[in-house]
């Protein structure tokens, strides 16, 4: 808690769709940089940080909260990745959570290489990486963040 403000993050990986997994295993660096890492893994990940978010946003439930986290909450975000069949790693739907807990103030996330604001409900969803080194995304600058 900072101030009046609870701070939650996490990685969050994210929910992959089934369709792509192959494509997505093959495609995607975790797999190949983190060794005998694998989709079931990946997957097990994403469901046990997924109960500790929620569990985490239940607690503080009468406060406000900024929400942390590598992998997107939303597709809203991703235009770069949006016609994509490997978005799935990258971004979950989970706009719900946002918008039934109105004390989630804002949600920052990179992963995406881009950067961008939108607003879902009450809450600023904010894009912000600066990506690989030696293919930073280019319209990166440091962020003030005021909730």
């Amino acid at each position: 808690i900072i101030d009046d403000t609870v701070v939650i993050g996490g990685t969050l990986w994210s929910e992959l769709d089934p369709v792509y997994e192959v494509l997505i295993q093959a495609a995607l660096n975790d797999f190949k940089a983190i060794k005998k890492f694998s989709l079931e893994q990946y997957k097990a990940l994403y469901n046990l940080e997924l109960e500790n978010l929620k569990r985490q946003i239940d607690k503080f439930a009468d406060q406000k909260t900024l929400i942390l986290t590598h992998h997107a909450p939303t597709y809203q975000t991703t235009e770069r990745w949006s016609q994509s069949p490997i978005k799935s790693c990258f971004c979950s739907s989970l706009e719900d959570i946002i918008l039934d807990n109105p004390q989630i103030k804002a949600w920052v996330f990179g992963h995406c290489h881009e950067s961008d604001v939108i607003h879902i409900g009450q809450a600023k969803v904010l894009e912000h990486s600066f990506g690989y080194y030696n293919a930073n995304n280019q319209s990166f600058k440091p962020l003030h963040l005021e909730i």
